[in-house]
């Protein structure tokens, strides 16, 4: 139903089916159940560092609570819900689940999502990018709700089932900004559009409503190159200029593969040398 993914060259996948039609049926508690029994095995059977950050007991303590709270049937999304903060109670950046591949290829694809790029700070959200009209207008504003839910608890929420290492929520914060908080907002939040913000605006000092309608993801990284081109990943893997008439050297990495070249015939290795 579900994959889980763990550190290492292997990966543990656990699906029953990628039909669309399948993963949004409900399945029953007994099928999750086995379902969640599979991920619990798996983890502690082939994560090297399952205690490291969270000792045994409290952590069992968490997977047998997820499991009580497989008492009803549920769909894919539903399932995950329960299973993602279970699974992010180890603190392991390279260790979380996945929806199914035809529901996060609709969802890559054709679901209408929160037009905003979001950034979390200090476990708040603020708009980086408004990508729902040409003014841009609210950029800049924090969120204080959407659909009546207070931002506070979405955020929660959502840093509770996100991956990361030991406790360092920087990184959580993190993995839920960008276009991903329109994701989760709709996959872990269960919130989906249009949307109806509450935002507040620093210059006024007063919140202001906004009522979004959501848009695909394509549209927005169309809309995105189109008006923040300078937010766009570099394109290559490495760079080397030279400043104070050659007396000083910098070297950019920006990924940990990939090419330096538009051939792409250097890789990092090369370039290194």
């Amino acid at each position: 139903m579900l994959a889980l993914w763990l550190p290492g060259p292997a990966q543990t996948a656990n699906q029953t089916t990628q039909d669309h039609a399948t993963v949004t049926a409900k399945f029953t508690p007994e099928q999750l159940r086995e379902d969640f029994q599979i991920a619990r095995r798996a983890l502690e059977e082939g994560h090297s560092g399952i205690y490291r950050y969270t000792p045994k007991p409290q952590l069992d303590r968490t997977f047998d609570a997820a499991a009580r709270a497989l008492d009803h049937p549920m769909d894919a999304y539903e399932f995950a819900r329960v299973l993602a903060p279970a699974v992010a109670a180890i603190k392991c950046g390279h260790t979380g689940i996945s929806l199914p591949e035809a529901l996060r290829k609709e969802i890559n694809t054709h679901v209408p999502l929160l037009p905003l790029n979001v950034k979390v700070i200090s476990k708040r959200a603020y708009v980086f990018r408004d990508l729902s009209s040409a003014e841009h207008r609210l950029a800049g504003m924090e969120i204080r709700s959407i659909n009546n839910q207070p931002a506070a608890k979405i955020i929660a929420t959502m840093l509770a089932a996100a991956s990361g290492d030991g406790d360092v929520e920087t990184s959580r914060q993190a993995r839920i900004s960008g276009l991903r908080f329109g994701v989760l907002l709709f996959t872990l939040i269960g919130a989906p559009s249009p949307y109806d913000v509450v935002v507040y605006n620093a210059k006024t000092k007063r919140e202001e409503k906004a009522h979004l309608d959501g848009v695909e993801i394509p549209k927005l990284q169309e809309t995105a190159k189109a008006a923040y081109p300078q937010d766009e990943d570099p394109t290559r893997a490495g760079e080397l200029h030279y400043i104070d008439d050659g007396r000083i050297s910098v070297m950019k990495i920006n990924g940990f593969g990939g090419y330096v070249d538009a051939e792409k015939k250097k890789n990092l290795k090369t370039f290194y040398q």
